[in-house]
């Protein structure tokens, strides 16, 4: 996990400004989108993460653990497996760049779920074992190989936690989702979800038009 996470950034940071922009990036990131929703922008009440918005080296990561066996999933392993360093490079920038729009979930998070959310995002919850969610998923520009939680559909966030949880989903620095995952009940899960859920990130700075 950290070689491939270095890999990835090492990868990114020498990445042409318009590499994600060429004609063959825009036909391949359509492959992305019967699922991913248009340009990456995500489907309410899915299961499916959205990619637009994410943070770029992140984005590699993920396809890179996909083309390399690390991570499985019986829609997404057969599409990513043949993917080159190169193409992987462009989408992970071409999803980042587009405007992640808000999906408008429904319900809104209840007052009581806010005040849990914010509890364990920014302080954790000490008494259970449970760390700040903002210790990693904080906000800001950095470009780091840690997932932006905001506005992502919150069925995939359950999901997602869940996953953690349980360990059908390994990995991280040093299994930290693992560990932090296991001390969460369902009502802590909901909360989050939702309230993340309810969040929206900025449009991406210095977007070029799609072409």
């Amino acid at each position: 996990m950290r070689s491939l996470a270095l890999f990835v950034l090492a990868l990114l940071s020498t990445a042409p400004a318009d590499s994600w922009a060429t004609p063959a990036v825009l036909r391949l990131a359509t492959t992305c989108t019967a699922c991913h929703g248009v340009r990456g922008r995500g489907v309410a009440d899915t299961a499916v993460p959205r990619l637009a918005g994410q943070r770029p080296a992140y984005l590699a990561l993920q396809l890179g653990q996909f083309a390399l066996n690390q991570r499985n999933h019986p829609g997404v392993r057969g599409l990513e497996a043949d993917l080159t360093a190169q193409q992987i490079r462009a989408l992970s920038i071409y999803f980042s760049k587009q405007n992640p729009a808000p999906l408008r979930q429904q319900p809104k998070p209840t007052p009581a779920q806010v005040a849990r959310a914010r509890q364990l995002i920014r302080t954790g919850d000490a008494a259970r074992g449970i760390a700040a969610c903002a210790l990693c998923h904080g906000g800001g520009d950095a470009d780091t190989a840690v997932p932006l939680l905001q506005g992502q559909p919150r069925i995939y966030l359950i999901v997602s936690l869940s996953q953690w949880r349980s360990g059908i989903r390994t990995g991280g620095q040093g299994a930290a989702m693992n560990r932090a995952a296991a001390q969460l009940n369902h009502d802590d899960m909901q909360a989050l979800a939702a309230y993340y859920g309810d969040l929206q990130l900025p449009p991406p700075a210095r977007q070029r038009p799609h072409r």
